[in-house]
């Protein structure tokens, strides 16, 4: 798991505490995340690594688990 995986699972269990989102089960199609959730989220997400998720990044494949939202961050620190 990496360093970037390891503080986006410390913000979804600080953000959502009262959900269980540690299985890798899709967080979208589970319904854990909805599209409210995902606005708060993207704004921790933006706050803790300096950077911008724009509305086109913001699909369900890139919040499908901790592992796709760790991928979309690592990917925009290196645009």
């Amino acid at each position: 798991m990496s360093t970037t995986e390891d503080n986006v699972r410390e913000i979804l269990a600080k953000t959502f505490p009262d959900k269980d989102l540690s299985s890798e089960d899709n967080l979208v199609t589970s319904g854990e995340i909805d599209s409210m959730s995902a606005i708060m989220l993207v704004g921790e997400l933006e706050d803790e690594f300096g950077i911008s998720i724009s509305p086109l990044d913001m699909t369900p494949e890139n919040f499908a688990s901790a592992t796709t939202i760790a991928a979309l961050v690592d990917r925009l620190e290196q645009d």
